[in-house]
């Protein structure tokens, strides 16, 4: 039997290269769904990630195609903090290329995904912030953020996408065989 190999990734990983991923930036107003802003120094290739996702996945995710974690908890060899996590999710990446889970018994899969460890400064409490918009919500933006050389933010919104689904997870509750495992391994 030949053995079939799937590209199911989200992540163009010479354009997010091109990007460099920086920060995450939390925004929330008490009013609105909070934000889930990724910072980037380099704008035009920040525009073309959200814009290709917008294209694919349309203003709101509707069937939550983007993966987004949230890992907090101590990571060996790492500052405390936390760890934002990006990747495709996989069940809807298989339907999107025409192929069930089954399908993918055996077959090879590639599926690039980008993740940013961040250092709360003392006394933050952005992170705490969204988590408790987004539950008392249930949704969220996730945004393009513009990082600029004196480290002043530009948010995007209107490349925002709206979403429903964030995986808040603590480290040491992550199975070896789970796609967050390897960003957390020591």
């Amino acid at each position: 039997m030949e053995r079939i190999m799937m590209d199911t990734s989200i992540v163009d990983t010479q354009l997010w290269d091109q990007a460099q991923w920086k920060a995450v930036v939390f925004g929330a107003d008490g009013t609105n769904p909070p934000l889930l802003g990724l910072a980037f120094k380099n704008r035009e290739a920040a525009e073309q990630i959200f814009r290709e996702w917008r294209g694919m996945f349309g203003q709101v995710d509707s069937r939550e195609e983007i993966r987004v974690s949230i890992i907090e908890g101590e990571i060996p060899g790492e500052a405390p903090g936390y760890t934002v996590h990006i990747n495709g999710k996989l069940e809807e990446q298989l339907k999107r290329n025409g192929f069930h889970a089954h399908d993918a018994a055996g077959a090879q899969l590639v599926m690039a995904g980008r993740f940013q460890r961040m250092q709360a400064a003392n006394g933050s409490r952005n992170l705490e912030l969204f988590k408790h918009e987004f539950a008392r919500l249930g949704r969220y933006f996730l945004v393009p953020v513009i990082l600029d050389d004196q480290d002043k933010l530009e948010l995007l919104v209107e490349l925002a996408i709206g979403k429903c689904e964030v995986l808040l997870r603590q480290a040491n509750e992550i199975p070896e065989n789970d796609l967050d495992y390897g960003v957390i391994r020591g």
